[in-house]
């Protein structure tokens, strides 16, 4: 038998690397955003999961300034939210009574509930998103674009363009084996910095399943010279809160 040509064993050679490939990374080739999308909202529990959280109760740690601190936060559709937790070494207080935006700085105006500037207002739109941005996205206002292929600290991943209703942009990247959040670049403000927007990197792990859907129980942020941590211990899944929970007010007690 008549040994193969250079070309000949080039091209079996294509093949092989062709067929021995892992299918994700072919599959990555063909995919496009509303694909990867699909992907995301399935393994963090599916839309139909989702759909049945009416509202969500968490307690756990905020740890920011090098201090670890209690933080507890509650949400319930379609927009009421609190969170709360100390921070530069007081109670602090922030979220949405269903009409409109609000805090509770010990720093500021002697922790007496006021209204965010308009800077803060995008970034506390961002914290206080509970369920998914992707998970019926269009519905929400963002569009997605796929971008393709990225690494974050040497991981591969999947990158997706998020254009947010309000004109921000993020980029999303994906871990192509699981379609879970490895981090989100964003835009911040924080005006204990500098008064211009600065680019935030959050890292998402520890996914862990309550009831059906999938949740992410450390979340890290990076933005300017400041680092948060963000620690989830306990998880409710639709506990009672009427909207008296949700009124501006300081931090609750104990």
């Amino acid at each position: 038998m008549r040994a193969p040509t250079r070309l000949a064993a080039l091209g079996l050679l294509a093949l092989l690397a062709l067929l021995l490939s892992p299918p994700m990374a072919q599959a990555a080739v063909a995919q496009t955003a509303d694909e990867v999308v699909s992907r995301y909202v399935t393994a963090r529990g599916g839309l139909e999961a989702w759909k049945k959280v009416n509202s969500l109760r968490m307690a756990g740690t905020y740890t920011t300034f090098s201090q670890e601190q209690p933080m507890r936060l509650i949400w319930r559709r379609p927009n009421l939210f609190r969170f709360e937790t100390n921070y530069l070494d007081g109670p602090v207080a922030f979220g949405h009574d269903g009409k409109e935006l609000w805090w509770s700085l010990h720093f500021a105006d002697e922790g007496k509930v006021g209204k965010p500037d308009q800077p803060q207002e995008a970034l506390l739109d961002q914290q206080m998103e509970t369920e998914p941005l992707l998970i019926d996205y269009a519905a929400k206002g963002h569009k997605v674009e796929l971008v393709g292929r990225g690494a974050i600290d040497g991981q591969t991943t999947v990158d997706l363009k998020v254009t947010r209703k309000d004109g921000l942009v993020e980029t999303w990247h994906l871990d192509p084996s699981t379609y879970l959040e490895v981090a989100v670049d964003s835009t911040v403000y924080d005006m204990t910095q500098k008064a211009d927007p600065m680019a935030q990197r959050a890292y998402f792990s520890d996914f862990k399943k309550v009831g059906e859907i999938l949740l992410p129980h450390r979340i890290e942020k990076e933005y300017g010279a400041r680092y948060a941590l963000l620690t989830i211990l306990e998880v409710q899944i639709n506990p009672v809160l009427p909207e008296s929970a949700f009124a501006p007010r300081g931090p609750d007690k104990g």
